[in-house]
């Protein structure tokens, strides 16, 4: 259930729309789109790992944290008239990655 409170599931389905909507072409987006799959399923590997040495209540904290950082500064970029699509993609991974790293194998 927290999994989907968080948006994961919108952001992966939508992550070619979100990339266009930040200015990418579209061809571009969609390759963009597989590096949010890739940042995805390594970031799950890596997960299962830390689960054991640092707990979970720590990683939890740190996760949302993180999370709550990178989706601020997506707001604000989309808040600007013109943006830029680099740190758009670093942002969207960054969430992406203290969500699989740090939350989303902790509660599913």
């Amino acid at each position: 259930m927290f999994q989907q409170i968080t948006g994961i599931n919108a952001v992966l389905i939508f992550a070619p729309d979100i990339l266009k909507s930040a200015g990418v072409g579209g061809e571009t987006a969609l390759q963009q789109s597989m590096l949010v799959g890739l940042v995805n399923f390594l970031m799950t590997i890596v997960a299962i790992k830390l689960v054991d040495t640092q707990g979970r209540k720590t990683l939890l904290l740190y996760g949302a944290a993180g999370m709550s950082v990178a989706l601020c500064y997506l707001m604000f970029e989309f808040m600007q008239p013109v943006r830029n699509t680099t740190f758009v993609l670093i942002a969207l991974l960054v969430y992406i990655a203290f969500l699989q790293l740090l939350l989303h194998r902790l509660c599913g």
